[in-house]
C-alpha cells in the first residue's frame, strides 16, 4: 500500500505542477503578451536614444565605442527574431471542441514565448544604459604632428612653436587636438585660443583673451589694456596661448602677451598658411608642416563622417572616388561628407562630376577646398539659407558677424531692391 501511495505522490508531482504552469500560461496570456509589447516599446525608446547619440557623435567625427555598436546590432537582431502573433478574435467564438482546443494550445505557446522574450528584452534594455557612446580619436595623419608640437611646447627652452600648411589642411583641427591633450594630461594650467585672421584687430584679440581668462578691461587705450593683460597672464605659472590663422607678423608685446625670458611659463602656438610668416616675422624656429592625409587615412575619416550608408556596395564604389577627389584635405572631406550623407546614388554621381570639374578657384584656396564648399552650397535645400550664406560671404574672413550687422545689410538690401531680402 505504501508503495502505491509513493508512486501516486510521485505521479502527482510530475503531472500537477506542469498542469499548473500550463494553466498559468493560459490564464495570464493577455498579461504576458502585453508585458512583452511594453518591454519592446521601452527597448525601442532606449535604442532610439542611443542611436541619436551615435549619430551626433559621428557628425562630430568621434569614434563609436565597440560595445555600443555591438548592442545596437543585437537589438536589431532581437527585434527581427521576435514575432508576436495575435489570436484572431473570431477563433475564440468557435464552438467546436477541437477548435477551442487549438486556441488553447496556441495561447499557451504564445504566452510562454512572450514571457521568455519579455525577460530577454528587459535585460537587453538594461544593457543599453551607456555613460558615453563615443570617444574623440586623434585625427588620422595629424597624430605625429600633435605629438611633436606638444613635445616642443614642453621644452623649457622653447617659447613659440609654429604650424604651417595650406588652407583646409587641418591646422585649426590640429591645434584644437593639441589643446585638448594639454588640458587632459594637465601639462599646463590654462589654454587660451584666439583666431587672428587676415585683418587682426588688437583690441578684439585682447578682449577675446581677456574673456577666456575672466578678465574685464577698464582701460580705453590699447597700451593700458596690454599692460593689464600682461600682468594677468604672468599670474599663470604655465599657460598655452594659441594664435590661429596668422597671415602677417604680429607684435605680441602690443597685445600684452609675454614670452621668452619675460615669462618662461607662457607657451605660444601659432598657425599660418605661410612658413615665412612664422620663421621670418614671428621668429619661430620650431615649425612643423601639416601635410595632407594619405589615401587610406582620407577614406577612414570620410567613412566616419558619412556613416553606415557607405556599406551599400554600389554607393561605396562612388564614395571612394569622391573621397579621392578631396585630395587628403580634412576640410574638403568633412564638408563633402556632410553634404552627401543620406543622399541617393544619382546625387553622389553628380557630386563626383562636379568635384572632377571645379569652377574657378580663389587665390590662396586649393581647388579641392573650393570645390567642396561649392558642392555643399549647391545641396543646401533652403533658399533663405543660401542667401544668408552669400550675405555672410560679403564679410572678410574671420570677421565677427552678429545679427545686428546682418539686419543692417538686409535693411539696405530692401531699400535698394524695393523688396524684402528674405521672401
Amino acid at each position: 500500500m505504501e508503495i502505491v501511495i509513493s508512486v501516486a505522490a510521485k505521479a502527482a508531482e510530475y503531472t500537477v505542477k506542469p498542469i499548473g504552469r500550463w494553466m498559468g500560461y493560459l490564464i495570464f496570456y493577455q498579461n504576458n503578451v502585453k508585458d512583452l509589447e511594453d518591454q519592446l516599446r521601452a527597448l525601442e525608446d532606449t535604442r532610439c536614444r542611443v542611436q541619436n547619440m551615435v549619430d551626433e557623435a559621428r557628425r562630430n567625427a568621434d569614434d563609436i565605442e565597440v560595445d555600443v555598436q555591438e548592442w545596437l546590432t543585437k537589438v536589431d537582431k532581437l527585434n527581427n527574431e521576435i514575432e508576436i502573433s495575435h489570436l484572431d478574435e473570431n477563433q475564440t467564438k468557435n464552438k467546436c471542441c477541437i477548435g477551442l482546443f487549438l486556441v488553447f494550445v496556441q495561447r499557451y505557446r504564445l504566452s510562454k514565448k512572450a514571457k521568455i522574450e519579455a525577460s530577454n528584452v528587459k535585460k537587453m534594455k538594461e544593457e543599453g544604459k551607456f555613460d558615453k557612446v563615443s570617444y574623440r580619436g586623434v585625427l588620422p595623419g595629424v597624430g605625429n604632428s600633435a605629438i611633436k608640437g606638444g613635445e616642443a611646447l614642453m621644452d623649457s627652452k622653447v617659447s613659440m612653436v609654429g604650424l604651417y600648411g595650406m588652407g583646409g589642411v587641418g591646422k585649426t583641427m590640429l591645434v584644437k587636438e593639441i589643446s585638448r591633450q594639454v588640458r587632459e594630461v594637465r601639462l599646463l594650467d590654462e589654454v587660451v585660443m584666439v583666431t587672428i585672421g587676415q585683418t587682426p584687430d588688437i583690441r578684439s584679440i585682447q578682449a577675446k583673451i581677456g574673456d577666456m581668462l575672466s578678465l574685464s578691461f577698464q582701460q580705453e587705450s590699447v597700451e593700458g589694456r596690454a599692460a593689464l593683460l600682461q600682468k594677468r597672464l604672468k599670474k599663470e605659472k604655465k599657460i598655452l596661448i594659441v594664435l590661429d590663422d596668422m597671415w602677417e607678423g604680429l607684435d605680441l608685446e602690443t597685445i600684452g602677451i609675454p614670452y621668452g625670458e619675460d615669462h618662461g611659463g607662457c607657451k605660444i602656438l601659432i598657425t599660418s598658411r605661410h612658413h615665412n610668416v612664422l620663421y621670418n616675422k614671428m621668429y619661430t624656429h620650431n615649425n612643423f608642416e601639416v601635410k595632407f592625409l594619405s589615401e587610406e587615412e582620407s577614406w577612414s575619416f570620410f567613412k566616419s563622417m558619412v556613416g553606415e550608408s557607405l556599406e551599400i556596395p554600389v554607393l561605396k564604389s562612388v564614395a571612394s572616388k569622391v573621397a579621392k577627389e578631396c585630395a587628403g584635405l580634412p576640410i574638403a572631406l568633412s564638408t563633402v561628407a556632410k553634404a552627401l550623407s543620406g543622399k541617393s546614388l544619382p546625387i553622389w554621381r553628380d557630386a563626383l562630376k562636379q568635384l572632377q570639374n571645379p569652377a574657378a578657384v580663389n587665390e590662396g584656396v586649393g581647388k579641392e577646398a573650393y570645390a567642396s564648399v561649392e558642392l555643399s552650397y549647391k545641396y543646401v535645400e533652403s533658399e533663405e539659407a543660401k542667401l544668408l550664406f552669400l550675405l555672410c560671404s560679403m564679410f572678410l574672413e574671420d570677421y565677427d558677424i552678429n545679427n545686428g550687422k546682418i539686419a543692417h545689410l538686409c535693411y539696405w538690401s530692401e531699400i535698394a531692391t524695393g523688396s524684402p531680402f528674405f521672401g
